[in-house]
């Protein structure tokens, strides 16, 4: 059991570092939970900080859930462990140990990388779909909650193990209450579309 803890708080640990908060001070001294819309995750840094140390700062986030995972599956061997791992790594970067009081991401980028070790194939499938919305209507946001959508979907059509299959409903629920304020803009017709300025 005390193995087991280890293991998910290491993820949790891994989860927190928050990567778009460094590349923001790094970059000028920016400090990202104070500019645009105070998120911690990697479409804030696009927009704050331009598309270069956007998109690396939100491969990094993606990289934190693969690396969790792959060590959480390295050290327990079981699917259970490694799927609750996904859980742990999102929760840290939703809610960082090291930036209580601070707005963290909204576990896009973990959930994305918790899924490319899980099960790459429904990734990338899920993806494909959720980046076609995103062309046509230019909103980050409904891309994102479609693609928490299609991943339980499609891991219970490839018939994967219950554990991670509720692990992605859990995570699609989290997403969803972290996009509440954009739910609710999405509504309302105004939330903010890729190009658009503030």
């Amino acid at each position: 059991m005390l193995i087991k803890f280890a293991i998910l708080l290491l993820a949790y640990l891994i989860g927190s570092i928050p990567f778009t908060y460094i590349m923001g001070r790094l970059k000028g001294e920016k400090d990202l939970s104070r500019l645009g819309s105070g998120n911690l995750g990697g479409t804030n840094a696009i927009r704050v900080l331009g598309w270069g140390p956007g998109i690396i700062a939100g491969l990094l986030d993606v990289a934190k859930g693969t690396t969790a995972l792959w060590l959480a599956d390295l050290l327990s061997g079981s699917v259970k462990i490694t799927s609750l791992a996904a859980l742990a790594v999102t929760f840290g970067h939703n809610w960082s140990v090291f930036f209580l009081g601070k707005k963290g991401g909204k576990g896009i980028s973990t959930t994305i990388g918790s899924f490319l070790f899980l099960n790459p194939l429904v990734l990338l499938v899920s993806i494909s779909i959720a980046l076609e919305i995103v062309y046509l209507s230019r909103l980050i946001s409904l891309g994102s909650l479609i693609l928490v959508s299609l991943v339980p979907l499609g891991l219970f059509i490839v018939g994967e193990d219950i554990s991670t299959i509720v692990v992605s409903l859990l995570l699609a629920i989290i997403a969803f209450y972290r996009h509440r304020e954009n739910i609710k803009r999405l509504r309302a017709g105004v939330e903010r579309r890729i190009g658009e300025k503030t």
